[in-house]
């Protein structure tokens, strides 16, 4: 029989929930290379505005709150969090303004989120998205535009618009988010 205050507990087992902060950019990473995988649900009720919303949201610095995964030998599946997650992805690494619904711009004059009707706009103004995670993406669109900006005399953007485009462009890469793996 065990003595008074014996320990008669057997050896901890593994972990059933694994918690970790991952930032944005590595999110995305792991869902393009299909190590996270979020099941695409029909009843998928979020709109450009929600898309918008979200996106003005990092732009803040706010994080995208807890995901919760499910390990299994193939990927991690999101449990809770599929729209978050499929919105950022769409927005992100998405096929841009007239393929994509949910494309959303950095209007780099007002250094918000926007989400353009059509493409009549000035390019020079409007920094994609689905540029802003990939640095040869980003260099090509900024080689593009700068000749536009040249005219004004900014190269390629005057320093206050610098300055905003790298804070803007780090909040996007390490906005925090919450990974719960079972």
């Amino acid at each position: 029989p065990p003595q008074p205050h014996e320990d008669t507990r057997s050896a901890p087992e593994e972990p059933l929930l694994e918690a970790r902060v991952s930032t944005l950019e590595d999110l995305l990473r792991d869902m393009i290379a299909g190590k996270i995988r979020a099941p695409d649900h029909e009843a998928s009720k979020w709109t450009a505005e929600d898309a918008e919303r979200l996106l003005d949201s990092v732009h803040r610095g706010h994080p995208i709150g807890t995901l919760l995964l499910w390990q299994q030998p193939d990927a991690a599946w999101v449990v809770d969090g599929q729209q978050r997650v499929r919105v950022l992805t769409r927005v992100l690494a998405g096929a841009g303004l007239g393929a994509e619904p949910f494309a959303l711009h950095l209007d780099l004059d007002e250094m918000q989120v926007v989400r353009l009707k059509q493409r009549k706009h000035s390019p020079a103004r409007y920094l994609p998205l689905t540029e802003v995670l990939d640095s040869e993406r980003l260099l090509r669109w900024l080689r593009r535009t700068a000749p536009a900006r040249l005219v004004s005399g900014d190269w390629p953007f005057p320093a206050e618009i610098r300055a905003g485009l790298v804070a803007h462009l780090d909040r996007l890469r390490r906005t925090p988010g919450s990974l719960a793996r079972l």
